[in-house]
């Protein structure tokens, strides 16, 4: 794996300040609101919708490639592969679909650090009813100019320093301050629910079945016939 990143100053990694997050990408100099800090690099996969068999259902070929490199999210619980490293861009002027997967260990082009910056709001923030309410709310902000901007006011409340931002015509995206970020702060983005999903679904899960072998042990001690007394 070799890291090529042309936009970064002085960031490194180290060990994230969220419990459980592993690596983190941290900046060793002061970042103004608006500054590019690092892109998000990697290998390039076209987007192609075709037809399968002859049958109707698009296949997206670059999802299908990714899946076959995912299959180790299987593991983890999922019920299909998840590109946990991959983000899609769009042309703003054509139908040019691509896909960018920065998975460290599995991707042989050149990474940038941009795959390295993680999302301060995991699965569990995201189960709270209060994040439900959130998450309307930015649905219908993505929807005007204003509102993507009120958007950026709410990812800062959450902790986050930088977005995402798509170049409109080169394969390029980059991860831009929305605020001013001091030396030494750690990189947050927001991944979106999207990528959260899966852990959600097995999580969610997790936590009914151990709800059922409660409840049945529960039932299983009120079933069990007493110990007799001396006198009974």
């Amino acid at each position: 794996m070799k890291i090529i990143d042309n936009l970064a100053q002085k960031l490194y990694l180290g060990v994230s300040k969220i419990p459980g997050a592993g690596v983190g990408l941290f900046t060793g100099k002061e970042v103004l609101s608006g500054i590019p800090v690092c892109e998000y690099k990697g290998e390039i996969l076209d987007v192609e919708e075709v037809m399968e068999n002859g049958e109707s259902r698009p296949v997206n070929t670059a999802l299908e490639r990714l899946g076959q490199k995912y299959n180790y999210t299987l593991a983890m619980g999922f019920d299909k592969p998840a590109a946990l490293y991959s983000i899609g861009w769009a042309s703003a002027n054509t139908r040019e679909k691509k896909l960018i997967d920065a998975q460290p260990s599995l991707t042989t082009e050149p990474t940038g650090l941009g795959g390295y910056a993680n999302d301060i709001l995991g699965w569990q923030e995201r189960m709270k009813p209060e994040w439900a309410e959130e998450k309307k709310q930015r649905e219908e902000n993505v929807k005007t100019m204003d509102g993507l901007k009120e958007n950026n006011k709410l990812d800062i409340k959450a902790g986050y320093n930088v977005t995402y931002w798509s170049h409109p015509t080169d394969v390029v995206i980059y991860l831009i301050a929305i605020r001013d970020i001091k030396a030494g702060e750690e990189i947050y983005v927001n991944y979106g629910d999207a990528y959260w999903t899966p852990f959600l679904k097995v999580m969610t899960e997790k936590a009914a079945k151990e709800r059922t072998e409660e409840n049945l042990d529960e039932l299983k001690e009120t079933n069990e016939p007493k110990e007799k007394t001396e006198n009974g």
